[in-house]
């Protein structure tokens, strides 16, 4: 709790002011919460404070520490002082808020508009189609995705052999820093897709890895590499679920595509190694028994 109030008192996001009568102050509470490792373990206890429903509103807390209290507030909003922190011979006084607080209902307004305003100052820009986008010309290592991916996967309790493989990867990084995507000069600048999988590739859980990647003329835009959510049964199956994950970015591919001004005309070609996948994906029968999308 009282890590939570040193954020909030150094970040100023309040100013304990005398209430004026013509407002209201708002109620705030404690919400606790414990953070579990991987394993189920706890790691850690987390208290926040937030303010209280409001109506008409719903709450959503974001699990960043501290990032809402960086929006910067317009309107006047006034909350109590909340309790175990309430400063002696003070108490008739409220907090007056500078920035947002979690749980107010200006909080992600303000706080989107503060981030727009920094991603657009260093020279991002944002997609028309997709405002959550940020688009910027800047260099990328596609060939690091799958050992990022992976790596991450074991952050909450590393061990002796993943702290090996991580130098492993930082010493290949060291030996490819002139390594790109060359970008070259088609006239034919049409987007593909090619996507593939392995089957059941975690020696963990059995689950197997989609991989999707999509070219644009000569290079690379987008890809892809995730574990599947269920075990498949068959490689078939394991490469028609990487199938509808690369379908699904296609879709959005092309809206983005289109935003930027560069419209793609027909199909989005995407291209898949296994025929059982491709047989399945044009069965009308099997489309009905499942909720991917089609290909």
């Amino acid at each position: 709790m009282q890590e939570e109030i040193d954020a909030i008192e150094k970040n100023k996001t309040w100013q304990l002011v005398e209430k004026p009568n013509d407002k209201e102050a708002i109620g705030v509470k404690w919400v606790y919460k414990l953070k579990h490792n991987p394993d189920g373990s706890i790691q850690r206890a987390k208290a926040r404070l937030v303010v209280k429903a409001q109506k008409g509103w719903n709450l959503y807390q974001l699990d960043v520490k501290s990032a809402f209290l960086n929006g910067e507030l317009k309107e006047e909003v006034y909350v109590q002082q909340p309790q175990g922190f309430v400063s002696k011979g003070q108490e008739e006084k409220v907090y007056r808020l500078k920035k947002a607080l979690y749980g107010l209902k200006q909080a992600p307004r303000a706080w989107y508009s503060e981030i727009d305003s920094y991603f657009v100052q260093q020279g991002f820009q944002r997609s028309q189609s997709e405002p959550t986008l940020y688009v910027k010309h800047q260099a990328s290592r596609p060939d690091l995705m799958f050992a990022a991916s992976l790596l991450s996967r074991f952050m909450g309790k590393p061990s002796h052999l993943h702290l090996g493989a991580a130098k492993r990867v930082l010493r290949y990084v060291m030996g490819t820093m002139e390594y790109g995507i060359r970008f070259e000069k088609n006239s034919k600048f049409e987007a593909k897709g090619y996507c593939d999988s392995d089957w059941a590739g975690s020696v963990d859980d059995m689950k197997s890895t989609s991989g999707y990647v999509f070219n644009l003329g000569s290079g690379v835009i987008s890809w892809c590499s995730k574990k599947q959510d269920t075990v498949a049964q068959s490689s078939a199956e394991a490469e028609y679920l990487a199938a509808g994950l690369a379908t699904q970015q296609s879709l959005w591919l092309r809206r983005i595509l289109e935003d930027i001004g560069e419209k793609q005309e027909g199909s989005l070609q995407l291209h898949c190694d296994n025929k059982s996948a491709i047989a399945m994906a044009k069965n009308p029968v099997f489309h009905s028994r499942t909720r991917h999308i089609n290909i």
